[in-house]
């Protein structure tokens, strides 16, 4: 199987440069420690810096760059400790900045990482309203992968796959973080050049989810809560496992073509904004491929 794993990508990875990636790194180290949210702090502190160097773009702030480092060290708490969903009405309240900001534990963690968007929504004078509610629907998702489908005796559906994997993923609050650094308000814009930009986010979080779960499938195959494009593939078709990876990979390499035609699009657009979104985009969709092959501890890489 390890030689089907191979996901097309037009586009050229570009991760940050050796002093912002031993930035992040240190930076990440000293977050997760002071949160105390992992006991493994190297492993964490490998992959949120792996993520983080190569799905920002170049040019990208360091209070940006932090902030990134956050939130996936964050998404990685939530998504390898089920039993915190049972906090999701505390870390709602929080993203919300509905209540003064804790002082310890994984909520203080969660409110210093919602403080520092807020900083740098305010550096762009615009506002942090998008980065909030994805940050909120990640955590929902979350919610009901770890509790409401782990209580169930069957499999989901595929429409509960459709609905609840993309904001599951976590990707959409990390490209409004993106934005929000770039002074990018693509709203500003024109109400169909806004509708496709947002298609184009859209597509970037299709393609990362299902490359995670083509290049997660080796972890999943036994995990019935795991939302997964290689279950749903395999329910629908009736194919064994591994066929229905092919199948995956088969989708993926189709989205990618679809968003390739996209990005060509909008790239000629007159409105600033709309280009910089495709940057922010094709360095997302490039820079999970590239980071997911080297993490080892998380995903089948290929050979380097």
């Amino acid at each position: 199987m390890a030689d089907q794993l191979t996901l097309h990508c037009p586009f050229e990875a570009r991760p940050q440069p050796a002093e912002l990636t031993a930035f992040m790194r240190g930076f990440t180290r000293d977050y997760i420690t002071r949160h105390r949210l992992f006991d493994d702090v190297d492993k964490y502190t490998d992959t949120v810096a792996h993520f983080a160097r190569y799905c920002t773009p170049p040019g990208t702030s360091r209070e940006a760059l932090a902030a990134a480092c956050r939130y996936m060290a964050w998404f990685l708490f939530l998504d390898d400790h089920p039993q915190q969903s049972q906090h999701l009405d505390t870390f709602t309240s929080i993203v919300r900045g509905d209540e003064k900001a804790p002082t310890e534990g994984p909520q203080a963690a969660l409110a210093e990482l919602t403080l520092a968007v807020e900083r740098i929504a305010r550096a762009a004078e615009l506002e942090c309203t998008e980065f909030r509610e994805r940050t909120i629907a990640m955590m929902q998702a979350q919610h009901w992968e770890h509790v409401t489908l782990a209580g169930r005796t069957g499999d989901y559906t595929e429409e509960e796959y459709l609905r609840y994997r993309p904001n599951a993923v976590g990707n959409g609050a990390f490209i409004s973080i993106m934005k929000l650094d770039a002074e990018v308000d693509a709203d500003r814009a024109d109400v169909l050049t806004a509708a496709r930009t947002r298609l184009l986010e859209e597509m970037t979080t299709r393609l990362v989810y299902l490359a995670n779960d083509i290049l997660s499938q080796h972890r999943e195959s036994a995990d019935r809560t795991a939302l997964s494009a290689v279950r749903v593939l395999a329910a629908a078709s009736g194919r064994a496992w591994d066929e229905a990876v092919r199948l995956a990979i088969e989708l993926h390499d189709c989205e990618m073509e679809s968003y390739a035609r996209m990005k060509i699009e909008l790239q000629r657009s007159p409105v600033a904004a709309t280009r910089e979104i495709v940057k922010i985009c094709d360095q997302n969709v490039s820079g999970n491929l590239a980071a997911m092959m080297w993490i080892a501890s998380r995903y089948r890489p290929k050979s380097l």
